[in-house]
């Protein structure tokens, strides 16, 4: 009777921010056209073609029916070379399951439904009181910030898929081989999807042949390593624009002496056209950006200022390192707020110190590998630090528990 209420408890409070919260925008008809288009054009060469002809229909569409509608497969299409393949999978999969939907209806569902059951797995195997249950629900399951990316769109839902691994791990390493197996595949498609996780599930191999206590369980580990970055390397062709406009882009995240005002995609554009008299286009059949020679033009002029700036100024990148590095333990850097970034900042130093003593060493480690790949340039704002979210609510809960009880009563990684 406790876990129907409980569940009652669940549908109805991530209903309620459903309600309340849904993201009814999505990241502009440039940038999702080419997965949805991907995935109706997608054949067994794995190839990532779009049409120009469906384009030109999409384009034209509002934004509300454009939700419902259903990309064309046509005969004639153009590869396309920006970006990563593995969300056409996730578009495409979407697409088969609840296509009658509407495309961008049926990711959402999509996402959905793999939030509902990451979201139990936590409650049933990671979490073991009703008290810490009722608590993830609140903080995580059901949290505006979360449902805000759970109905988004886009891939940055999908960065969560090392995190619950590695919640997965917590539940189930005296299954080793299993696990991994499973996982591993899973690790693959996350990467596939967002090559910024890579660094944690990179952690999650180490942590395995760390605590496996047999030598086959460590061998084990250490083949679906080799796996998995094998894996990486061949499902690397479409993944890699680099990283210099990024790294350009999150200089304005501050103040600086280089006139990059704000942290807008925009600041990249705008330098680069006012050097070179060349206007970057998003366009997915005619523009810029995927033209390879165009967009290496392009990032190696960006780079070339980057490098510039690093150079003339190396504190300047440190101290934006600093400010990122507490917001990723938190709810990350607020564009619209600087004084919300320095709240956010200061919840991020009091969870460091929290998990510290509280020895929640392997949140503490989980967290900062999800944000390798990029607070050192760029500040930890929500989208990219999604990742995160789930472990940090997760290690905050058991922080709780063991402030309010004095031990461990649900701990299962000891340092």
């Amino acid at each position: 009777m406790k876990k129907f209420y409980l569940y009652l408890f669940f549908i109805f409070s991530i209903l309620v921010s459903l309600f309340f919260f849904k993201n009814n925008e999505t990241m502009g008809v440039n940038w999702t056209f080419p997965y949805f288009s991907g995935a109706a054009n997608i054949d067994t060469s794995f190839e990532w073609n779009i049409s120009p002809e469906d384009f030109e229909i999409v384009k034209n569409i509002n934004s509300e029916d454009y939700y419902s509608y259903k990309h064309l497969k046509t005969e004639q299409t153009v590869e396309y070379t920006y970006g990563n393949l593995g969300y056409v999978l996730v578009a495409y999969l979407s697409r088969f399951f609840f296509g009658m939907f509407g495309d961008v209806n049926s990711i959402l569902i999509f996402q959905l439904l793999i939030h509902f059951l990451i979201s139990i797995f936590v409650i049933e195997k990671v979490l073991l009181s009703n008290v810490n249950r009722y608590a993830f629900v609140l903080l995580y399951a059901s949290n505006p910030l979360v449902i805000h990316f759970v109905t988004f769109p886009f891939y940055y839902f999908w960065m969560v898929l090392p995190s619950v691994s590695l919640l997965l791990f917590d539940s189930y390493k005296d299954k080793i081989p299993r696990y991994l197996f499973f996982v591993t595949i899973v690790l693959l498609f996350s990467t596939f999807i967002r090559p910024t996780t890579i660094f944690l599930s990179f952690g999650l191999y180490v942590l395995v042949i760390f605590y496996a206590n047999k030598m086959v369980d460590k061998k084990t580990a250490v083949a679906y390593f080799f796996i998995f970055v094998v894996g990486t390397i061949l499902m690397s062709k479409n993944s890699g624009q680099g990283p210099w406009h990024t790294m350009y882009v999150g200089i304005g995240a501050y103040s600086n002496s280089y006139e990059i005002g704000e942290l807008s995609d925009h600041e990249a554009y705008d330098y680069y056209n006012s050097t070179t008299g060349i206007q970057m286009s998003s366009d997915p059949i005619s523009g810029t950006f995927v033209n390879k020679d165009k967009y290496l033009k392009y990032t190696n002029k960006i780079k070339e200022r980057y490098l510039y700036i690093v150079k003339s100024d190396p504190l300047l990148i440190a101290r934006n390192s600093l400010f990122n590095f507490p917001q990723v333990y938190s709810i990350g850097y607020i564009v619209d707020s600087k004084l919300l970034t320095f709240v956010s900042s200061l919840i991020g130093v009091l969870m460091i110190l929290l998990f510290i003593y509280t020895k929640e060493y392997v949140v503490l480690f989980g967290v900062f590998l999800s944000a390798l790949s990029f607070f050192w340039y760029f500040p930890a704002i929500p989208a990219y630090n999604f990742a995160a979210y789930i472990m940090l609510v997760v290690g905050f809960i058991r922080s709780l528990n063991f402030l309010w009880r004095g031990k461990f009563k649900q701990r299962r990684f000891y340092f």
